[in-house]
């Protein structure tokens, strides 16, 4: 099998595994609004920048574009976060707030991509 041949049916492979990268992304954004857990946010900030670098490496450069965004978003506030030295978000922060509308803003675009990508 040439390497081309080879390097398709690997990002066909990849490419199902989309609904489950949705949804563990889905899973702990979920989990951030319930918890505010920093440790949440710190799993969320890992599987974008896991899904970042694997999307740009197959090939779909608009999903690891908006995760490289996301990611650094989610990086800042992490640090923020550390230097204020919490634990925990606080919900009614209007800086928290902020990035969940944000998230909920990212999550929209990632599912239009990963759906736009499985369809074409």
């Amino acid at each position: 099998m040439l390497g081309s041949e080879r390097f398709e049916l690997l990002r066909e492979e990849y490419q199902k595994s989309f609904p489950e990268k949705e949804a563990l992304l889905r899973s702990l954004q979920e989990e951030l609004k319930k918890t505010g857990s920093i440790q949440t946010l710190k799993s969320l900030r890992l599987e974008v920048h896991k899904l970042a670098g694997s999307a740009a490496m197959f090939g779909f450069t608009k999903i690891g574009s908006l995760c490289k965004i996301q990611e650094g978003v989610l990086g800042g506030r992490i640090d923020a976060l550390a230097q204020e030295r919490k634990e925990f978000l606080s919900l009614e922060d209007t800086r928290e707030k902020e990035l969940f509308s944000q998230l909920e803003f990212f999550m929209e675009c990632i599912r239009r991509e990963l759906r736009n990508e499985r369809t074409s």
